[in-house]
């Protein structure tokens, strides 16, 4: 069973490493094995033997799977035998020093409360409170899961200033697009998620671009009312339209949008009607082999739909605005009142390794702080979580080149471990950021890939009888 195992290979606990581990295929199982064979080959305290997962409750799990794999060890060393476990009996083989060995489990189990085990966050809460001085992190703070109090205010602030403040065509504008500080709030706190997400405004003036349909609106009012029964009846005319495309039901009822349309007065801020394409040289073009009325009328039309989604292409670039406003203003707000998120720790540790005077030191600190890491799930990681472990792993201020996904993995010392674990067929976490392109870079990183694909969760019967089922 263990032939060719990860478990048990050589070179594992140094250098990089990606285990890939189908569901049910003993992942806990190799990871508790691999901490075991740390603390007795490379004589590492269980405090420096990190792991890493993503759930308290996966880590509450990983801490008895490594005590009872631990204490497993320590009863076959201590003459209890191995037991049915495959890996302590074919492990206790290949152990040089059995009575250190012994004393090392004995140690660990001793010293279980310190086992740093932990979730992404709660290493990086850690890290930074020990290292407080040199990275900058705030002494006292209060960690919070989310904080929309802060985030409203913030948005609310903007809100007032720029919107109650503005002009009156950015107000009907936010109005009729159902723009406000509530509809804005969680596509902000969505986009916060991903901290590196460029931001580009879609329209870079946008302001001065609310009133561009007024000109061309004005224009086909007074050509419609003049031009009206002339199209229409051109439009009704079967042998000069494609009759699929323009049904004389569809006619008229285009045509009455648009009469409602242009007899209300003072609606620039409403929705351009469907009716305003239908009517427009492109519609022509597109459904009637370019075959259309005589006159302005259709290009006219043209230039108000046009104008209307150059207007509407606004919400994008005021979104990009308050988006960029609040990544600047959130977290100077978050100091002032000592409350820190989640996402704040991993931003802290990014920039603390990214440092291009003090990271390397901090990296090489906490590699020697923890000579091996193991990453659990790493298919629910996101960028910022592997780029953290990246740069420690990798030596903290790598080049631009280097920190980008999928770049060639720099030099590193090969003393340092850095097993990562995962399937990328069990990621499912997109909606709180994770990237399965982040894991997918860990597996490009130029380590040694092993795989994990013998099912040891279901009885062989019950497999049988499955393929069997689906087989036929």
């Amino acid at each position: 069973m263990l032939r060719d195992h990860p478990v048990l290979d050589p070179e594992i606990l140094h250098g990089l490493h990606l285990i890939e581990a189908d569901a049910g295929t003993g992942k806990t199982w190799t990871l508790s094995g691999l901490v075991v064979r740390a603390l007795v080959e490379r004589a590492l305290d269980i405090d420096r033997i990190l792991v890493v997962t993503f759930t308290r409750a996966a880590t509450a799990e990983l801490i008895g799977r490594i005590r009872a794999r631990i204490e497993q060890l320590r009863a076959a060393l201590a003459g209890g035998g191995a037991g049915e476990d495959p890996f302590i009996a074919a492990y206790l083989a290949r152990i040089a020093d059995p009575v250190d060995a012994l004393a090392r489990t004995r140690r660990a189990l001793a010293c279980m409360d310190d086992a740093a085990v932990h979730t992404i966050h709660g290493f990086c809460q850690r890290v930074l409170g020990e290292h407080a001085m040199s990275t900058g992190a705030p002494l006292q703070t209060t960690l919070t899961a989310r904080d929309d109090a802060l985030l409203e205010r913030v948005l609310g602030d903007w809100w007032r200033t720029h919107v109650v403040a503005g002009p009156p065509t950015l107000v009907r504008f936010c109005a009729v697009h159902g723009l406000s500080p509530a509809t804005l709030l969680p596509i902000v706190r969505t986009t916060m998620q991903t901290p590196d997400l460029e931001i580009r405004p879609a329209v870079p003036d946008w302001r001065a671009r609310l009133d561009a349909p007024r000109a061309p609106r004005a224009r086909l009012e007074a050509l419609w009312w003049t031009g009206r029964d002339a199209m229409k009846a051109w439009l009704l005319d079967k042998g000069n339209v494609n009759g699929v495309s323009f049904k004389p039901e569809s006619v008229e009822r285009w045509c009455a949008e648009i009469d409602t349309w242009l007899a209300t007065r003072h609606v620039l801020d409403d929705p351009c009607p469907k009716a305003a394409d239908k009517l427009s040289r492109s519609h022509f073009e597109r459904r009637n082999k370019g075959r259309q009325p005589d006159g302005p009328l259709p290009d006219a039309f043209d230039e108000v739909v046009r104008a209307y989604r150059e207007r509407d292409a606004c919400v994008a670039a005021l979104v990009a605005e308050v988006l960029a406003y609040v990544r600047r203003v959130l977290p100077e707000v978050r100091d002032a009142a000592g409350v820190l998120e989640f996402e704040d720790l991993l931003l802290r540790m990014r920039e603390a390794l990214a440092d291009p005077e003090h990271g390397p030191r901090f990296a090489a600190l906490l590699q020697a702080r923890y000579p091996l890491v193991l990453i659990d799930e790493c298919q629910d990681t996101d960028p910022l979580q592997w780029e953290v472990f990246r740069r420690i792993h990798f030596g903290g201020a790598m080049s631009a080149a280097a920190a980008a996904p999928a770049s060639p993995a720099p030099a590193v010392s090969s003393d340092h471990g850095l097993i990562v674990v995962g399937d990328p067929k069990q990621s499912i976490y997109g909606f709180r950021g994770a990237d399965v392109f982040a894991y997918l870079d860990a597996r490009d990183q130029g380590g040694r890939r092993h795989r994990l694909n013998e099912n040891q969760r279901s009885d062989g019967a019950l497999i049988d009888g499955l393929n069997a089922l689906f087989g036929r």
